[in-house]
């Protein structure tokens, strides 16, 4: 989002960078959201002269699930089949009961084995009676913590390289030209009097994930250097042009729309 404040004698841009911010919030959503599955499940059933029960533990981060039932209405377990997000081949295991399934966990694996071997284990112990006791655990917290930090870690960087806000003001008073980066890490400031202020212009570049065009506002000083104003590329010539067109307005310079920097070199 961007803000154009204009008077005789000062001029100032604010651009607030809330799509990005969006997205490392997005990013970190899914780490939250990977911190409510399930880390440890078990499954402990006894079985006694005259009757017996199970019950089916599942723990997250936030929380302990438990399920009981009597062991006689535990029909066996098998493996089922799902697709995960990247549509690739996946499995689970549930135990049967009359009329519905429980799930051991609500994460998805590729492991067909090892879940088989889990109901394998299940089901035998349901057939042979003289089997007192069965139990099935296992703990996954080290794998839940490290994928809930890695996805709010890579928010927050995100956020922290991308999403500063960004503060342009000149000044004829102070005959100041003062860019100002504001975020995560810190604030950023960079000054020259305006007489070092020769252009800015519209730098194209390409995205290598959809290959379309996207552009970068740079300011170019009178011995030739130039710095951008934001540290990534993005879509929206026309914004980015008026941009540079009010910058030329202000300063008195003849305004242009190319893009070749060599061709601005004063």
């Amino acid at each position: 989002m961007k803000f154009i404040q204009r008077t005789s004698t000062q001029l100032k841009l604010q651009i607030i960078p809330l799509l990005i911010w969006m997205v490392g919030g997005i990013v970190m959503m899914v780490g939250v959201e990977e911190s409510h599955k399930i880390g440890r499940y078990r499954v402990i059933c006894d079985r006694l002269p005259d009757s017996g029960h199970c019950e089916v533990s599942q723990s997250s981060f936030w929380q302990t699930h438990r399920q009981t039932f009597p062991l006689k209405d535990l029909q066996g377990a098998e493996v089922v089949l799902r697709n995960s997000r990247n549509r690739n081949t996946a499995y689970k295991v549930v135990l049967r009961l009359p009329g519905r399934l429980i799930p051991l966990h609500d994460f998805l694996s590729s492991n067909r084995r090892a879940h088989q071997k889990q109901a394998d284990r299940i089901n035998q112990f349901v057939q042979d009676s003289t089997q007192s006791n069965l139990t099935i655990s296992r703990n996954m917290f080290g794998l839940m913590i490290t994928s809930f930090l890695f996805f709010c870690g890579m928010g927050l960087l995100i956020m922290a390289c991308f999403g500063q806000i960004i503060i342009l003001k000149l000044d004829k008073r102070s005959n100041q030209f003062i860019l100002t980066w504001r975020g995560l890490l810190g604030t950023k400031r960079i000054e020259h009097p305006l007489g070092n202020i020769a252009r800015s212009y519209v730098e194209p570049g390409i995205s290598r994930r959809s290959g379309h065009k996207t552009y970068i506002i740079k300011v170019m000083l009178t011995s030739g250097e130039t710095f951008a104003l934001t540290s990534y590329y993005s879509s929206g010539y026309e914004g980015k042009l008026r941009i540079t067109q009010e910058i030329h307005s202000f300063l008195g310079i003849e305004p242009t729309e190319t893009t070749d920097p060599k061709s601005l070199v004063p």
